[in-house]
């Protein structure tokens, strides 16, 4: 039983046309389908278009232009309108520090990860020493600040490394994480203490030093029993 495609009436087989609207009747398996011609346009197109993806190299670039007229304008205004500090150095510092943190790694790819770090910890190293000597002539800034940086810097390396070098899994990862800000605080508190106290005494780095040991000793425990590891791993999904 069919139905008209109008009105919606009930159709008889013997029907040429609606019998309410004189619509004409088409079985659609009598004809191919190149004999059916659109009456309109579908407004919709027929090929998909798509926006031409953006080359990084355009990307590096117009990040240098932003980050140089940044710096650029600071340092007019401050030498021809604002004379009182040469404060307009901290943010041609900071433009610097931020094109090194993402110029390099988006225009040179044969560079290794190391290389990118070490530029890192220069450019960051010499902003905190322009900081340093632009407010107390570089007092804080080898016994507190270059400490810290170099230690952090160390830390990411030895991670990197062996993630690069061992097997790696999520407790692999957490483990190397744990330990790392365990060190990287003892690292602060043993900077302050020497800078400020002229001695070495640990308060809240070796609670978190302890609360470390404690999880790494437990994660050395669990990545050492395969099947223990295995049972957190589905227990835990990951």
């Amino acid at each position: 039983m069919s139905y008209c495609v109008e009105c919606g009436v009930k159709l008889d087989d013997s029907c040429n046309r609606c019998p309410l609207c004189q619509t004409l009747v088409i079985n659609p398996n009598d004809y191919e389908q190149k004999d059916f011609v659109p009456k309109a346009t579908s407004p919709f197109p027929i090929t998909r278009g798509e926006v031409e993806p953006s080359d990084k190299t355009d990307f590096a670039i117009l990040l240098s232009v932003i980050l140089g007229t940044t710096a650029l304008t600071c340092f007019l205004l401050n030498w021809l309108v604002f004379h009182g500090t040469w404060w307009s150095f901290y943010i041609i510092g900071i433009c610097a520090v931020l094109w090194v943190l993402i110029f390099p790694p988006i225009t040179y790819k044969k560079i290794t990860i190391y290389s990118y770090l070490l530029m890192d910890y220069v450019s960051i190293t010499l902003f905190l020493l322009l900081i340093s000597i632009q407010f107390s002539n570089g007092s804080w800034f080898f016994p507190i600040a270059l400490p810290i940086i170099t230690g952090l810097f160390i830390l990411i390396c030895l991670i990197l490394f062996f993630l690069k070098r061992f097997r790696v899994s999520f407790l692999s990862t957490a483990l190397y994480i744990i330990i790392s800000i365990g060190i990287f605080c003892a690292t602060i508190e043993i900077a302050l203490d020497r800078y400020f106290h002229g001695k070495i005494a640990l308060s809240w780095s070796a609670v978190v030093l302890a609360v470390v040991l404690l999880i790494s000793l437990a994660l050395t425990t669990i990545l050492s029993k395969p099947k223990l590891r295995n049972s957190f791993r589905k227990r835990f999904h990951f």
